[in-house]
């Protein structure tokens, strides 16, 4: 069931979907500026579907063709929907930032193959950041254009199995938590301002949070980190 509750507690609206397992695909819910169009992954075949909902009542709005995406949809201020995906180039499959407006007609599809573990994360002047294949952090305009890619730590030793999670500071420094133990640092340029080794046994790190100036709080599976 997915449903739309008030801050009284009281139930708005809710829809249910056929079949037994369940239907969202983890992650969380994204809301247009306007507050009236709500976007999520469903599950599908042969993946996941982007569906968008009428926030007042529920009804689905359109539903883009179902495929093998990732994470959850980022919506800018005009409206417009983005979120990573599985996509054929010839005879391989390759990760790319997908965008569609918010009436649900594709936008464009980006050449520059991503990372499959990333969230996407997005600047006030509608940067989207986000990691990608071959140890890189890219930098895309909001008409999918490839505007610089960073190269990371470039050690392939340590892969990327913790995953890698991207957060954005109201300057807009970007922040990545890289292969367990590892916090770096980029200005809006792609220029690298620190690589932070954080201490204590290898940790999976899950996120970034910035409670002020000068400070990051770094999530772990085991420990929790403040850097200043």
């Amino acid at each position: 069931m997915f449903s739309a509750v008030e801050p009284t507690g009281r139930v708005v609206w809710s829809t249910r979907f056929d079949g037994h397992s369940p239907p969202m695909y983890g992650g969380a819910l994204a809301l247009s500026p306007d507050g009236a169009v709500l976007y999520a992954l469903r599950r599908a075949e042969p993946g996941k579907q982007l569906t968008a909902w009428d926030a007042r009542n529920g009804a689905v709005l359109w539903e883009a063709p179902s495929d093998l995406y990732f994470d959850s949809p980022l919506v800018d201020n005009e409206g417009n929907v983005y979120c990573t995906v599985r996509s054929q180039r010839g005879a391989h499959l390759v990760v790319v930032v997908r965008s569609y407006t918010q009436q649900g007609q594709l936008r464009w599809e980006s050449r520059a193959p991503v990372g499959l573990t990333t969230n996407l994360c997005m600047s006030a002047q509608g940067h989207i950041f986000a990691y990608g294949k071959g140890d890189s952090l890219l930098c895309f305009d909001c008409q999918g254009s490839l505007c610089w890619a960073a190269p990371m730590l470039r050690r392939p030793e340590l892969g990327a199995e913790g995953g890698v999670r991207l957060v954005l500071d109201s300057e807009g420094v970007v922040y990545a938590c890289y292969s367990w133990k590892y916090l770096l640092a980029f200005d809006a340029a792609g220029n690298s301002l620190f690589t932070c080794e954080l201490p204590g046994i290898p940790d999976r790190l899950s996120g970034v949070a910035i409670p002020g100036p000068d400070k990051l709080i770094v999530v772990g599976e085991y420990a929790v980190y403040c850097i200043e």
